[in-house]
């Protein structure tokens, strides 16, 4: 819990678990989803934008019962974010 109330990034695999990190993280923080390539969500992206936080995402490659995501494509995508 603390370790999420002063997180400047949560980051995880898109599901609900997510939801516990994005209910306490600090306003000026950002959610990085690691997104499987067969499900699309957007109720994390709509939570973040109403409590004015970020929201960043990388879709993996691969199927339903096998996914990947590029670590490469993950430190791009968190260079991007605010400081």
């Amino acid at each position: 819990m603390a370790a999420c109330c002063s997180a400047r990034v949560v980051a995880g695999i898109e599901g609900s678990q997510l939801v516990h990190g994005l209910m306490t993280m600090p306003l000026d923080s950002t959610l990085m989803v690691i997104q499987p390539p067969d499900s699309v969500v957007s109720v994390l992206k709509t939570t973040t934008d109403r409590q004015g936080q970020n929201f960043a995402f990388v879709v993996g490659e691969g199927d339903q019962n096998s996914f990947v995501a590029d670590v490469n494509d993950i430190e791009r995508t968190l260079d991007l974010l605010p400081n």
